[in-house]
């Protein structure tokens, strides 16, 4: 073979081998139906150009991908964190954020922030602002649900809904706080973001957590009389043989009749001063040597009446342990209730404020000829409130006009 045919074979062979250990410029380059993506992020990112040969390790032999690869896979990474950003940036999780029940640096700051926003604003816009808030506040899921008395809610509807322009005040719970509510009382269950911000707005209280427990129930004030059965349970002749038995044996004829009917179900219930009652247990554990004559209730009826009664202040008792009281001790006066169970979303006596806020919307349409939104000072407001409620700024008219002339 001639010297001119050996150095072009020899060339040729060296370019065949250097297009071969090349790495690829693009994805364009490999077929897709064969692209097999690494198990392992570790190597991501890397700026070496030039691909690791053989490796050995454990069991096998594992070829590392060409730089390509590692580009198209963090590229993948990349996208997924962003779409993964978005979404926890979203305005109901920010609210979530804000409207926690922990605080911390950074929702107090985001707090203030907001604060400040309704300060600049006057009654109307204010009104507005808070409307839009509350639209957004009540798609929020949570576990937690508190209770809110009706008679501050129907304030509070009337001025969201346009009604008034007065603000409902300071938050009332105190009645329905105390555990024992009237016939008329009602309430209302928020979801824990949308109480936080109302806390937030108008404070006052106290916190009433809506219980999760279906057998979870509340006392309502009635009126009506021991039935037949309790009265037959505690006949006059049984609790008149239990009084006239000489002391130590009435104690001991005492503790079993109340053992035996205390967990008796009946329509009826009753309200016994916690006070007046410990006198009882007193001589029933022998610290006191006689039984106390009177029981009475006054003291929490009138606290009833007020507002004011404390769940630690009062015990229930069934109309048979009642019936038993006013025989022995004469306890008095009644104070008879029944049991409310939340065992449903909506009743008489308690109201989601989902299907209220749906009746809010309608009045306030009816109310506004003109939509109040247009007066909202959008671009006075901060970046947090433009973001969480997606307002738009408005362009001022020397930009328009400057526009325009262009």
């Amino acid at each position: 073979m001639s010297t001119f045919l050996r150095k072009l074979s020899c060339s040729s062979s060296k370019k065949k081998s250097s297009r071969s250990n090349s790495t690829p410029k693009s994805l364009a380059e490999f077929p897709t139906s064969n692209l097999e993506f690494p198990k392992s992020s570790s190597n991501i990112g890397s700026d070496n150009l030039t691909t690791n040969r053989n490796k050995s390790g454990g069991d096998g032999i594992e070829q590392d991908k060409p730089l390509a690869f590692k580009r198209f896979e963090k590229l993948k990474n990349i996208t997924k964190a962003l779409h993964r950003f978005k979404k926890e940036k979203t305005p109901s999780a920010k609210l979530k954020s804000i409207f926690r029940s922990v605080p911390t640096e950074t929702n107090t700051y985001e707090l203030n922030t907001i604060v400040s926003d309704f300060k600049s604003l006057n009654c109307k816009q204010k009104r507005t602002l808070e409307f839009l808030y509350v639209q957004k506040l009540v798609e929020c899921e949570s576990e937690n649900k508190y209770l809110i008395d009706g008679k501050w809610f129907n304030k509070y509807r009337k001025y969201l809904s346009g009604e008034t322009l007065r603000m409902p005040g300071e938050i009332t719970n105190d009645e329905i706080f105390q555990g024992v509510i009237f016939p008329t009382t009602t309430m209302v269950a928020v979801n824990e973001f949308l109480w936080r911000f109302l806390i937030c707005m108008y404070g006052g209280g106290p916190e009433v957590p809506m219980p999760k427990n279906e057998n979870s129930y509340v006392l309502v004030l009635t009126e009506g009389e021991v039935s037949t059965k309790s009265f037959l349970t505690a006949a006059p002749w049984i609790l008149e043989n239990i009084k006239k038995s000489v002391l130590a044996k009435r104690r001991e004829k005492e503790l079993e009749f109340l053992k035996k009917h205390e967990n008796d179900q009946t329509d009826l219930y009753f309200l016994v001063s916690q006070e007046e009652m410990e006198k009882v247990w007193s001589y029933l554990r022998k610290d006191t040597r006689d039984p106390p004559e009177t029981l009475s209730n006054k003291e929490i009826q009138l606290k009833i009446q007020n507002g004011k009664l404390k769940a630690n202040e009062f015990q229930e008792v069934n109309a048979t342990i009642w019936r038993f009281l006013t025989k022995m001790y004469s306890a008095g006066p009644a104070i008879p209730v029944v049991r409310e169970y939340f065992v449903a979303q909506q009743t008489d006596l308690l109201y989601d404020f989902e299907d209220c806020f749906e009746e809010i919307c309608r009045k306030r349409e009816s109310n506004f000829s003109i939509d109040e939104d247009e007066d909202l000072p959008i671009n006075s407001l901060s970046t947090l409130t433009r973001g969480i409620l997606n307002l738009q700024k408005k362009e001022s008219r020397s930009s328009i006009e400057i526009n325009f002339a262009v």
